[in-house]
């Protein structure tokens, strides 16, 4: 099931831009922290790409009105979906660093705040649904991405390193103060 991408994917051309973007960001400290947050989420892709392969391989039973079907329009609506939205944010981030503002982790951290409680709430809720074997062992392989697992811990260590980047040595305008270094 794994290596091939579903229909709905991370790796969109602003991904590809920004990963190729990285190699001009300066200074070298902040390029290693885009870095390394961009390479977490791709790890953390693997494991919501399966479910989301999964869901399009048993697309209808998505909206069912039974356990399984709630849990696999949640797996595409809040975990995939969300997910995305964390991975186009950070892309941003990536891709716009530091133009005319600074670019903020904000919204990265606040949509991985939502997919950790999104993955722990699938989690929760599969162990105790009528659900393929199949399914509740992806989910299972997934839950490390939750709010107890290192992934998160990880990913939120390097987003939080990104606020003291150091920036370039050139005048530069955030949230409507002058910066200059």
């Amino acid at each position: 099931m794994t290596g091939t991408e579903p229909e709905a994917t991370i790796h969109r051309p602003g991904w590809v831009a920004a990963r190729d973007r990285l190699a001009s960001v300066e200074p070298a400290e902040t390029r290693a922290l885009l870095a390394s947050a961009m390479d977490r989420v791709e790890s953390g892709w693997t494991a919501v790409r399966d479910l989301q392969q999964w869901m399009e391989r048993n697309r209808e039973r998505e909206g069912a009105e039974d356990d399984y079907g709630c849990l696999l329009t949640y797996v595409e609506t809040e975990v995939r979906e969300t997910f995305r939205s964390m991975a186009v944010a950070l892309a941003q981030v990536a891709a716009d660093w530091p133009e005319s503002e600074r670019a903020s982790t904000d919204d990265v951290e606040g949509q991985l705040s939502a997919f950790v409680r999104y993955v722990t709430v699938l989690r929760l809720a599969t162990e105790s649904a009528t659900v393929p074997p199949q399914f509740r062992e992806l989910v299972r392989q997934a839950a490390p991405l939750g709010l107890a697992g290192e992934w998160f811990r990880q990913l939120s260590g390097v987003l939080r390193g990104t606020r003291t980047a150091p920036w370039p040595r050139r005048a530069c305008r955030t949230r409507g103060r002058r910066w200059s270094s």
